[in-house]
């Protein structure tokens, strides 16, 4: 049950008119800029946790294959932390949008949404590597967000 604030007058019968309960039930939908910022919260945290080496459930990458960190300290490049990153354009390509009162996260270019898919599921080279999804934590963040939105609307 969600409390409707409202005054009483002298005689303590409730004031608040009819309009101010229906404004504050619109008020109480979901609204467009809430959704933006939960899909811009989730495309943020897929993309900074990717390139901290962690998956979506923050648990550190399986580490490179001896011949890929063969390879790349050949090439002079990271051997440490495995964040999904070779030239950076599936990572730049995460964007998101809102889609009635949904956010949905995705790659805008087919090519870097194989990519994702080959790093997130494995393929006969890679090992998988869950990276573009809501664990936990990300989910209590949005929750939270999504709380103060209704709080500050509540009133």
């Amino acid at each position: 049950m969600i409390p409707l604030p409202f005054q009483r007058s002298l005689t303590n019968k409730p004031i608040m008119a009819l309009s101010d309960i229906r404004r504050k039930l619109r008020e109480l939908t979901i609204t467009d800029k809430l959704v933006e910022a939960i899909g811009t919260q989730a495309e943020r945290a897929v993309h900074e946790r990717t390139l901290q080496g962690k998956d979506m459930n923050n648990r550190k990458f399986k580490p490179y294959a001896k011949s890929t960190e063969k390879s790349r300290k050949k090439q002079g490049r990271s051997t440490g932390n495995v964040t999904l990153t070779d030239k950076g354009f599936m990572l730049s390509n995460i964007t998101s949008k809102r889609e009635g009162s949904k956010a949905v996260v995705f790659f805008s270019k087919t090519a870097e949404n194989n990519k994702a898919h080959g790093h997130h599921v494995g393929t006969k080279h890679l090992p998988p590597r869950k990276f573009f999804g809501i664990g936990k934590k990300l989910a209590g963040q949005i929750m939270a967000k999504t709380q103060a939105h209704f709080k500050k609307v509540i009133g």
